[in-house]
């Protein structure tokens, strides 16, 4: 693929305008004529003339660094988290790994044209998923053919960051009017908040917690849809829920597999059990109930199971 790459020739003239023609060889010529063939191209670092190359998939380069221009929103930690392309350890450390054990030091990290790619749509869904719906992501290379290693940035323009303008929630009309002040008490997401995916999964998921530990075990989230506006930075967050029936505990049931030979007193397991007959069906309940039996050390393994009938 095409990468725009920098390289300076030592060799050439203050004056002089160096044009790749090629991997090895550099053409220098003068604002009148030429004043010489430079035969070794010496890529450097720091920019200076343009030019474009092409780096092959079977070519192997080193990655010297991994950089991250234009990002204010997130440091290049968080980003690095995000990318696959790795800087290499040091020469010393992968001189161990590869001619003396695979078990000492790190292997070196070759740059892939197809993973840069990746690794620029991995930087793009991230921002997008942080509300910046309008960035733009691109990549430069700087090349050192001598040593073979290569520098990637990626070039961040982030763009607008777009604001929750309204959250709505559809599906929840028959649940009881304390369970639902409970829904919308402290809630992740709230007009004037930042975009962020994650925290739209938070609130369906928090609002499904609180119908499960509530007596809705059969509740499921139907859809999420988020509509943003192109013109202004406002977005729209609509979840629809199925909550299912309302249920409480109904009688308790204990069947115990006897393989060591003796008796368990029910007692013991009622003692256990952090909730009753009767009472409003609870995951959270049933959950410590099951970590309660199985912390008691005598069963190879206990699990409460629920019928819910249809």
């Amino acid at each position: 693929m095409p990468t725009r790459i920098y390289a300076v020739n030592n060799n050439c003239n203050r004056n002089s305008i160096c044009q790749s023609r090629g991997k090895q060889t550099v053409v220098c010529s003068s604002l009148a004529f030429c004043l010489t063939v430079c035969i070794m191209l010496v890529a450097l670092y720091i920019p200076a003339t343009a030019q474009d190359i092409y780096i092959y998939a079977e070519d192997e380069f080193t990655i010297r660094d991994v950089r991250f221009d234009g990002n204010k929103s997130f440091s290049d930690g968080v980003l690095r988290d995000v990318v696959e392309a790795e800087k290499s350890p040091s020469l010393f450390v992968s001189w161990l790994n590869t001619r003396v054990s695979d078990k000492l030091g790190r292997p070196p990290n070759y740059f892939d044209v197809y993973q840069s790619a990746e690794d620029r749509t991995r930087v793009k869904n991230f921002y997008e998923g942080h509300g910046f719906f309008a960035v733009s992501v691109d990549t430069s290379l700087a090349i050192n053919f001598d040593r073979r290693r290569v520098r990637i940035t990626f070039e961040i323009d982030e763009g607008k960051r777009w604001l929750i303008q309204n959250v709505d929630y559809h599906g929840l009309d028959t649940i009881g009017s304390l369970v639902l002040h409970k829904i919308y008490q402290n809630p992740e997401l709230e007009a004037g908040n930042p975009y962020q995916v994650d925290r739209v999964e938070r609130e369906y998921q928090r609002i499904l917690d609180i119908l499960y530990n509530n007596g809705y075990p059969k509740a499921a989230i139907e859809n999420v849809n988020v509509r943003y506006s192109r013109i202004e930075p406002e977005a729209f967050v609509a979840m629809s829920f199925e909550p299912g029936d309302r249920f409480s505990f109904g009688d308790i049931q204990i069947n115990i597999e006897e393989e060591r030979g003796y008796r368990i007193d029910p007692s013991i397991i009622y003692r256990m059990l952090e909730y009753e007959t009767g009472e409003v069906y609870s995951l959270a309940n049933r959950t410590r109930s099951e970590r309660n039996l199985n912390r008691l050390g005598i069963f190879e393994s206990a699990k409460i199971d629920i019928r819910i009938p249809s």
